[in-house]
């Protein structure tokens, strides 16, 4: 679905962009139509905080626990959908950790 993406410029702007979670990899892409991603991530060293207000947006993040650099920031107009999105990640990610103990 579509969330809002904060750009890493100086500006600090918010671009609508598609997003596809496909297992633990997260994909966005300029929209919908589009067929080749601008960025894949493989959410397996990452984290996801929760839900802040920012504005007209209610954000989070995903950050990579190697470095705890902040991967993305993410928001979405409705706190409802926010908590999907954070709750949808944060279940692949727990996915992940459960596979890896059944190793």
């Amino acid at each position: 679905g579509y969330l809002r993406k904060q750009t890493n410029t100086v500006f600090n702007l918010w671009n609508t962009r598609y997003f596809y979670l496909d297992g633990v990899n997260l994909a966005y892409f300029m929209d919908e139509k589009t067929d080749k991603p601008r960025k894949i991530i493989d959410l397996e060293d990452c984290i996801i905080d929760g839900i802040f207000r920012s504005g007209e947006l209610y954000t989070f993040t995903i950050r990579s626990l190697k470095n705890d650099d902040v991967l993305f920031y993410l928001g979405a107009y409705s706190e409802n959908e926010a908590e999907d999105w954070v709750n949808t990640l944060k279940s692949a990610v727990k996915l992940i950790e459960y596979e890896k103990m059944a190793e």
